[in-house]
């Protein structure tokens, strides 16, 4: 990978600077080396590749954290703790976000109650997961909290009396952990040794649903599988930022839909702006000193396509600030962030100006270096766009290239005639997949009929029910390969799908009984006039007295 480390906002724009590429720097024999060039090697500036990042260290890993995962946060200590000794961007930024989830009783630090039960300054790092819960749309948390030095843990958790010590045994081992309820819900800790009592040494401890610790028992809590993409991205990690992100889109606009809570829905229409249905997996990666640092990463099912998206990405980048500038002219902020709405376009164009994006081993890289101080009116901000909704967005939706309105008409386009189920269901479309997780694969049959048909015409929403596949020990993220059908009914495309998922590899028919993998049309509880569709077990169907398609019903005896 090529990248490169100048000029920054404050270099002198003429500093002849180096650039760096990755390619075997550290051969065998060599000498002792800076440690970025084991990374990266020398070259000459460029405008059209990534920034060198200020820091090379080791990426984070997931041990101490459930199988599972699909989003995962990491945050430094001065970051949770808002201490005095943080840096200014770092204590404004940590003031501010606590003004936008003020912590409570209930909800804790960040909107999370979990952060209330820990004593945030004796831990170096934290880690928070997301995870799928047990009903389509929920989700449940992991917090993972690490230190330099072991401490005992009576000192680690806020009101240690109100926290049971307990047992569990893994076939021959015994293994200790902690619980507590709390507002109706139930809390368990399990710490790195899976043993500790009140006054034993510990250096990492995972907070979360029991049902969820209770398989890090098993492995003693060594990192678990992730998806391809996931993987791939994490390893792009550095442990020395300050704040890192790694998700999978597909639980952000799914399962994990309501992650920020009240703001969710406008984080979400940002998102897809950047994020389409090609992206399988996002990182973001920040540094507060000794300069703002961000880096944005993601990687997709078109590997090929890497470099064109990362140059599209910056051109978007720059249409956002004509169009803001254009809606702000328009039509004024209100009052109480006009002075920081007038000077959002030149931040977003500085944010451009000072921005490189490349691609890297089929990976969209962008990055960016701006004044510390940057930081801060950069979050609020974008925030407060985000705030506003109609008075500005970040997108170019309806604008042209030069951020005018298009023109409108008073022309009604006729209404088409409403279409059933069964003809939506019938609708050929075209899809091919190298490989996929069933949700995602899912998510892309759901996306192919929504485009295949008008705009007035009512999508079918499709999801996966996920207690009744932990009830059957079916994973909704096992990986499908090799999805290439043409011309082919939606329907069929389902039915070939569960075929994919099910866990009875003899099966020659869908309407055999060990075919226990199906999709059902089920009433949409949001909508009672609508339909749903949801992929789920035939056991689960039984249970419930569902209807099953014809091709699942089981043949005459």
């Amino acid at each position: 990978m090529t990248i490169q480390k100048g000029p920054k906002p404050n270099e002198v724009a003429n500093n002849a600077t180096p650039v760096v590429k990755t390619e075997g720097a550290n051969k065998e024999g060599a000498s002792a080396i800076d440690p970025m060039l084991e990374f990266f090697s020398i070259q000459s500036d460029a405008s059209n590749v990534p920034w060198t990042p200020p820091s090379v260290g080791a990426p984070y890993s997931t041990e101490m954290l459930p199988p599972g995962l699909e989003a995962v946060l990491f945050l430094k200590q001065e970051i949770v703790a808002g201490q005095a000794s943080a840096s200014n961007s770092v204590s404004a930024l940590s003031s501010w976000w606590s003004s936008v989830y003020p912590s409570s009783k209930t909800s804790g630090t960040g909107g999370l109650p979990e952060f209330g039960f820990v004593a945030t300054d004796a831990f170096n790092t934290v880690a928070v997961g997301w995870y799928p819960g047990a009903s389509v749309g929920t989700y449940h948390n992991v917090l993972r909290w690490s230190r330099k030095d072991p401490g005992p843990l009576s000192s680690m958790l806020n009101d240690f009396e109100s926290w049971k010590s307990n047992t569990l045994d893994v076939g021959s081992k015994k293994y200790r952990y902690w619980t507590k309820d709390s507002e109706g819900r139930s809390y368990a800790v399990v710490t790195d040794d899976f043993s500790s009592k009140a006054e034993d040494q510990v250096k990492r401890l995972t907070i979360g649903p029991l049902e969820l610790l209770k398989p890090m028992f098993e492995s003693e809590g060594k990192s678990g599988p992730l998806r391809r993409q996931l993987d791939s991205l994490l390893q792009s990690t550095d442990s020395r930022a300050d704040v890192t992100f790694l998700a999978a889109p597909s639980f952000l606009f799914g399962d994990g839909k309501e992650w920020l809570g009240e703001h969710s829905g406008k984080v979400r229409d940002a998102m897809r702006e950047i994020v389409d249905d090609r992206v399988q997996a996002l990182l973001c990666r920040v540094h507060f000193e000794p300069e703002f640092y961000v880096e944005y990463r993601t990687f997709g099912n078109d590997l090929q396509s890497a470099s064109r998206d990362a140059v599209d990405l910056r051109k978007k980048l720059a249409e956002a600030a004509d169009t803001v500038e254009s809606q702000l002219t328009a039509q004024p902020a209100a009052t109480y962030w006009r002075p920081i709405a007038n000077r959002f376009p030149q931040m977003l164009r500085a944010l451009h100006k000072y921005s490189r994006s490349g691609a890297e081993d089929g990976q969209v890289v962008f990055n960016a270096y701006l004044p510390k101080e940057s930081a801060v009116n950069l979050a609020i901000g974008s925030w407060m766009a985000l705030q506003v909704g109609s008075d500005v967005a970040l997108s170019g939706a309806g604008k042209s290239k030069t951020g005018s309105e298009k023109p409108t008409t008073t022309t009604t386009a006729p209404k088409t005639a409403s279409k059933s189920i069964d003809d939506l269901l019938a609708t050929k479309v075209k899809l091919r997949i190298e490989q996929e997780s069933l949700e995602v694969v899912l998510q892309a049959i759901a996306t192919e009929l929504k485009e295949s048909q008008s705009a007035d015409t009512e999508p079918i929403p499709m999801a996966i029910n996920g207690t009744a596949f932990q009830k059957d020990g079916i994973t909704r993220n096992q990986q499908i390969r090799n999805f290439d059908y043409s011309d082919t009914p939606v329907r069929d495309l389902l039915t070939a799908l569960v075929r994919r998922a099910n866990p009875v590899t003899t099966v020659q028919n869908p309407n055999e009984k060990d075919q226990k993998v199906v999709w059902l049309l089920l009433d949409d509880p949001s909508s009672p006039t609508k339909k749903k569709l949801e992929l789920t077990t035939r056991a689960w169907a039984e249970g419930n007295n569902a209807t099953l398609p014809k091709e699942f019903e089981l043949p005459n005896p």
